[in-house]
């Protein structure tokens, strides 16, 4: 069980920025931040609408992690969050949320522009998450100045061996479809599975003249979809076939290429749209079940827009955008939990907010599901 008491004893292994030997603060550091992670499951964003919503629970909140000197201002809220240490933030909020115990097999890569972060012409935060979608669990993030960043950022995490890929199936979109990185996955002990696209021409057009050409060695499967007024199909045709590329093209672990073409009809009009898959695993289904997991990383990016309001969000300053990137997917984790359970089975992420901002005990009840 995930306890407010216990989350502010973890945080106190974050160093204080402020000057505690001057004797002018009022508020344990670990307290404001605790503060600040619950505003958040009530969908309070800014600092003045976090500010309201402590004073709003202030009895249950000075009983649980200790305000004694009443509610952090506004301005006090907007320096934590610009100046705590965010990447050690989000560790710990794993460590006590019990995400980094978590037993995933897949792992989708993919980065996120949070779009009103720009400030005085600078450029807008842009964040890389490494996601298990099965859980709805973050693992690890990485903030960058642009998309283009992510490839190196995507490095450092691998460097840095802050997963454990070691029988994980690592998903990325064409970006991440690097020799490099597949070299790390492989020789980590895991998976990959990219998307293919022009950025690697020659092979691009190796793979599609040869689908385009054979059939014989091509093991295929058709998937219908349906759903959001579409109906349409997927087929996937998959080969191991890749003696030939491996002579041509140097990436570690490769031993299927595949082609995915998707019919969908949508009000009476049908598009025909086509990817190609090149990966390290063994068989169709494996391939298909690593990529259909990737839409995960989506979703929640969507719903960090859609429900936590991301897209809108003015924490500009410092670190401001990786901390509220990182309580909002901490959020995102126990609300994904609370929406398995009888209690809260069929509420959407916004009504569970309400429901947290109305009665602190929902709060507790949700955090109490690890």
């Amino acid at each position: 069980m995930s306890t407010l008491s216990d989350l502010v004893t973890t945080l106190r292994a974050l160093d204080d920025f402020r000057r505690v030997n001057c004797g002018n603060f009022k508020h344990p550091l670990s307290s404001i931040i605790v503060s600040i992670f619950c505003a958040t499951m009530a969908g309070c964003f800014g600092a003045r609408a976090i500010a309201d919503f402590i004073e709003d629970n202030f009895l249950a909140l000075n009983n649980l992690v200790g305000l004694p000197n009443g509610v952090p201002s506004h301005d006090t809220i907007s320096r934590v969050l610009a100046n705590v240490h965010a990447p050690l933030l989000a560790d710990l909020l794993r460590i006590w949320s019990g995400i980094e115990k978590l037993d995933y097999k897949f792992l989708q890569i993919d980065g996120k522009t949070i779009r009103g972060s720009k400030e005085n012409g600078e450029k807008t935060a842009h964040i890389l998450t490494v996601f298990a979608g099965d859980y709805a669990a973050s693992l690890v993030e990485e903030q960058v100045s642009e998309k283009q960043n992510e490839i190196s950022a995507f490095e450092t995490i691998l460097i840095s061996n802050r997963i454990n890929f070691e029988g994980k199936v690592v998903t990325g979109d064409a970006m991440f479809c690097q020799k490099s990185f597949c070299d790390a996955i492989i020789n980590s002990g895991g998976d990959w599975v990219f998307v293919l696209k022009k950025n690697h021409p020659n092979l691009y057009a190796d793979v599609d003249d040869y689908f385009a050409k054979t059939n014989d060695v091509v093991e295929m499967k058709v998937i219908p979809i349906s759903g959001h007024g579409r109906k349409g199909t997927k087929k996937i045709r998959f080969t191991r076939d890749v003696d030939w590329i491996l002579k041509d093209y140097n990436f570690t672990g490769l031993s299927c290429i595949a082609e995915i073409t998707t019919t969908v009809i949508e009000k009476g009009v049908e598009k025909t749209s086509t990817q190609y898959i090149i990966g390290s695993v063994k068989t169709l289904d494996e391939l298909f079940i690593a990529r259909s997991k990737h839409w995960s990383i989506e979703s929640m990016h969507w719903i960090l827009d859609m429900a936590f309001e991301e897209d809108r969000s003015r924490n500009r300053t410092k670190n401001s955008p990786l901390a509220m990137n990182v309580f909002r997917k901490i959020a995102f984790y126990f609300f994904a939990l609370a929406q398995k359970t009888e209690t809260f089975k069929g509420h959407s992420i916004r009504r569970l907010m309400g429901r947290c901002k109305s009665r602190f005990s929902h709060l507790l009840t949700i955090l109490s599901l690890t």
